[in-house]
């Protein structure tokens, strides 16, 4: 496209964050429907809920610095029955 003025630039950067949004919201409801229908299996293990939500923030903080955003996490200690491939999957809300 070539060069393209600061103001459209912005706007191309908040139509593509919406298309993001708009593709993740897409998936978790295919997601729903597969999970109803059982031809999803989640894999419902003990997992360190500590280090779970690390993971979560690795995976987003470069979107976090982008918009000077401060990701902080208390230390926690606790487990949880859960599938930690989904929940590192689903960690971008932004």
């Amino acid at each position: 496209m070539g060069a393209v003025p600061a103001p459209a630039q912005r706007l191309l950067e908040i139509a593509a964050t919406n298309t993001d949004r708009l593709v993740r919201l897409i998936n978790d409801i295919l997601d729903i429907d597969r999970i109803e229908s059982g031809n999803v299996t989640l894999r419902s293990i003990q997992c360190d809920a500590a280090g779970l939500a690390r993971q979560a923030i690795d995976a987003i903080q470069p979107l976090a610095d982008r918009e000077n955003i401060t990701i902080t996490l208390d230390a926690v200690t606790a487990s949880m029955i859960a599938d930690p491939d989904r929940i590192i999957r689903r960690s971008p809300i932004f």
